[in-house]
């Protein structure tokens, strides 16, 4: 058994020959003893036992400081260094200190063939923010083999190619980059140099596809910014009038209606025209504008435009405050054009609208979009609401057949089959359909209590369960998938980039080879690795796509075995250093909702990173005016934000559904949905008036029983 004060030796001797030397044999052999002692790295334990003493604890402490987000404590750590280190480069490049970065590369040009790299790459990246990086130290790191490097250094090189009006060469440095692997910004940049040089081989086609592609790189808009610029005001000039109506189309789906409404400007106007402009200017709630266009329009010629319009008219006025006008209309639509397919949609609003004031007639709406649309995405909801209204006006009866009546097997039909045992204990074996159809859904969990169904308490932690998993995997692919190595080399470039502190590069560079190897048994080695190294978003995504893969394979699973993959315990030690006095099970069920793990997420509306904070939030918490985007995508600061206005949100309300719904929809809806529902988890959940905050709600209130349920070992002290 070995002590803690020897498991601490262990863990400096480990970390000084990670942070000061290649790694040896020996070394790997001390990276396991770590990671066997320390299976979740334990930062807090290595903050609070390390005293700073030399240089290798220093750097040790500034890492550890750094991962929890505690920028403020790494640098004063970094700050108190004798020697100059590339570790301590790279964390000062993390927080944009370009001039230290620059300093410490130059003065450490490396002993080795990889540091010397990472000092060129280093240099490379603080050259490109401030001027152009050598072309010698780039072309060095594009023909490298460590892949994160090349793929950089030929986007540089890509850029200068095409400002030097050597466009082939600039296609051929382009054509040496797998774009998954590059940072999410740059993948912006690769499509956007790519819409560029297409629109110089005037080949129009394939540049808007790449502007597609470019809008579809989930990211901040200002990095949008030039490229949207560049295709409305230079692109569109040189486009046909069919080409111009795909690119309006396609900024109008994604939501960029003042690109797209300049855009009509360059082209002839016809109703056509005008019914998108209609729609950019209602997108951009300027409602007077579109509705005056849609009045106008319910006059054209063309029947698909007349009758669009007087929809659109519709939905304006509902938008714009006058619901009743708005509903009226929107009956008298469904009336008018009875085979419309925006019918389903114009019944739903109308329906959900009387909910408030005229059960009777808002029953008679629902029962149209039921009965004439039950393959529309609005059945669902319209006919959980249909009996709620039944069961509302004392018709237990009808509201019982109604729900009965829900005949697909999928998620929703756990909601109907429990809702039908709250009317009535009657339909209590209705409950074991629920508990049957294996979803790891919040009624289900609800539905397990009831009926006391034996799902497994585990006696076991996340770590010891994986480790289990992976033996099972490996035994199940020895005799049944043809080993193919990965190459070792690339493996090793894996080790070093962590080894120097680069590690966003070693996640991009280990997805790298998981996309390059489709071959199970190299799957299941990414899987191994990026545990070994606690690079949880790559863990995820391997895991995620792993366990489909193998069930194609004729793996079988247990129920609880499929659970527990399902709820995977990551970045628990960034929340057991940040939760405090919340419960970490809820933090940990907002993450696995919110971003699926993912560091660098960003949603619609620009909530970012793994708890996907809205900027204006984070600076709230952080005490700031404002706050620099970039440092949302730190996994430990984003934790240590969002726990804190998890914190805020439970101190002012303190029921865990009402708190996620007001993470979702801020706490103004939350406690006005709470006074119309009361205190019960499940009316409360159902009355919330979004649908995509009730789906939320439902969905993270349900990991948060099943988290709870499934690991209640992982969060003790």
């Amino acid at each position: 058994m070995i002590s803690k004060n020897s498991a601490l030796k262990i863990t400096v001797w480990f970390w000084t020959a990670l942070l000061f030397c290649p790694l040896t044999a020996e070394e790997n052999r001390l990276f396991t003893v770590y990671n066997s002692l320390y299976l979740d790295s334990r930062y807090g334990h290595l903050i609070d036992s390390l005293t700073g003493d030399n240089d290798e604890e220093k750097l040790i402490l500034a890492r550890a400081f750094a991962a929890v987000g505690d920028k403020k404590s790494a640098i004063k750590q970094l700050s108190e260094l004798t020697g100059d280190h590339i570790q301590s480069a790279a964390l000062y490049c993390q927080y944009d200190d370009y001039k230290e970065t620059r300093e410490i590369a130059l003065a450490n040009p490396g002993d080795s063939g990889f540091s010397s790299l990472a000092a060129d790459y280093l240099l490379t990246l603080v050259e490109s923010h401030n001027s152009f990086p050598s072309i010698e130290r780039l072309q060095t790191l594009a023909l490298s083999t460590v892949d994160v490097f090349k793929f950089k250094a030929n986007l540089i090189l890509a850029e200068y190619y095409y400002e030097n009006r050597i466009p082939d060469s600039s296609m051929i440095a382009l054509n040496n980059i797998y774009s998954d692997v590059l940072t999410i910004k740059d993948q912006i940049n690769y499509y956007f140099l790519k819409v560029k040089l297409f629109c110089t081989f005037r080949d129009y086609d394939n540049a808007l596809e790449n502007f597609k592609n470019a809008l579809s790189v989930r990211y901040l808009i200002e990095e949008k910014k030039s490229v949207l610029s560049f295709v409305v005001d230079s692109l569109s000039s040189a486009l046909d009038n069919k080409q111009i109506m795909q690119l309006i189309k396609l900024l109008k789906e994604k939501g960029y209606y003042s690109k797209a409404i300049k855009s009509l400007k360059g082209i002839e106007p016809s109703d056509s025209t005008d019914l998108i402009l209609a729609w950019c200017y209602l997108g951009k709630r300027n409602y007077s504008k579109a509705a005056r266009i849609f009045k106008r329009l319910t006059r054209s010629p063309a029947e698909t435009i007349t009758t669009e319009a007087e929809y659109g008219r519709a939905i304006c006025n509902y938008r714009r405050g006058l619901r009743v006008k708005g509903v009226t209309q929107l009956l008298n639509f469904t009336k008018k054009y009875p085979e419309n397919p925006l019918n389903p949609r114009a019944l739903f609003i109308a329906g959900d609208f009387y909910q408030k004031s005229d059960l009777n007639k808002s029953i008679n709406i629902l029962q149209k979009l039921t009965g004439g649309y039950p393959e529309s995405r609005y059945y669902t909801r319209a006919l959980f609401l249909l009996g709620k209204s039944y069961a509302k006006l004392g018709l237990k009866n009808k509201a019982a057949l109604t729900y009965s009546s829900y005949n697909r097997k999928d998620e929703f039909a756990d909601i109907f089959d429990y809702w039908l045992y709250k009317f009535s204990p009657d339909y209590k074996p209705r409950l074991k359909k629920i508990v049957s159809r294996y979803n790891s859904s919040f009624y289900n969990f609800k539905t397990s209590e009831i009926l006391g169904s034996s799902i497994k308490d585990s006696v076991f932690t996340y770590d010891e369960f994986i480790t289990g998993f992976i033996e099972k995997v490996e035994k199940f692919l020895s005799w049944r998938v043809k080993r193919k190595r990965i190459d070792e080399k690339q493996l090793s470039h894996v080790d070093s980039l962590f080894y120097y502190g680069l590690i966003d590069e070693t996640a991009r560079q280990l997805l790298n080879i998981y996309y390059r190897n489709s071959n199970l048994y190299n799957r299941l080695e990414v899987l191994k690795k990026s545990r070994k190294l606690r690079l949880d978003r790559v863990f995820f995504k391997v895991l995620d796509d792993l366990k489909g893969n193998l069930k194609r394979q004729g793996f079988s699973y247990s129920r609880d075995t499929w659970n527990r993959l399902n709820y995977p315990v990551l970045f628990k030690d960034l929340l057991s250093y940040n939760v405090n006095d919340i419960d970490p099970y809820l933090a940990l069920a907002v993450i696995h909702r919110e971003s699926r793990f993912n560091p660098h997420a960003v949603s619609k509306v620009g909530a970012l990173g793994l708890m996907q904070l809205m900027p204006a939030t984070a600076a709230q918490m952080a005490g700031a005016k404002e706050i620099c985007q970039k440092t949302l995508f730190d996994p430990g600061y984003n934790i240590k934000l969002g726990c804190k206005y998890l914190r805020w949100l439970r101190h002012r309300l303190q029921q865990n559904e009402v708190v996620v719904a007001a993470y979702n929809a801020g706490p103004t809806a939350a406690k006005r949905w709470r006074k119309q529902a009361g205190t019960d988890i499940e009316t409360y959940i159902e009355t919330i008036g979004y649908d995509q905050s009730r789906n939320y709600t439902r969905y993270v209130i349900g990991d948060y029983f099943w988290y709870k349920r499934l690991w209640p070992l992982e969060f003790n002290k």
